[in-house]
């Protein structure tokens, strides 16, 4: 799970030295920028992002809180963190003991831009523990 995290950020350009925006970053690569748009594109997949952009949840809390029907939620998630959009942070111990992940956003804002007929996207990377 780390690598997703670290091909995100290889594939992204600091955009300014201050201290308050160094967690802004414009995309580069072609291909991160097509999963970000389809990913915010997608209702459901929109709302799971939405749903751990504050808070880790595990899977099952984050298939609640968007109100994702979970045959599709289950696919949409996993789909999520393959693309290295959903990190695990932590986990949460259920009542037989098991251990479950629980899972964040890699970005907490988003921004799409059109400048001379160029899709921008910069992403506000998430404070990862």
């Amino acid at each position: 799970m780390q690598a997703e995290k670290n091909s995100i950020l290889r594939m992204q350009k600091l955009d300014t030295p201050k201290q308050v925006e160094k967690r802004w970053v414009t995309l580069q690569d072609s291909q991160l920028i097509a999963i970000i748009l389809k990913s915010v594109g997608d209702e459901d997949k929109k709302n799971i992002i939405n749903a751990v952009i504050d808070k880790p949840h595990t899977i099952s809390e984050i298939l609640d809180i968007s109100m994702t029907p979970k045959t599709s939620g289950y696919r949409k998630i996993n789909a999520l963190i393959s693309d290295g959009m959903l990190i695990p942070q932590g986990y949460d111990t259920i009542h037989d003991g098991k251990r479950v992940a629980k899972y964040k956003a890699i970005f907490d804002n988003i921004r799409i831009l059109i400048e001379k007929n160029k899709v921008v996207v910069k992403i506000h990377t998430a404070q990862i523990m």
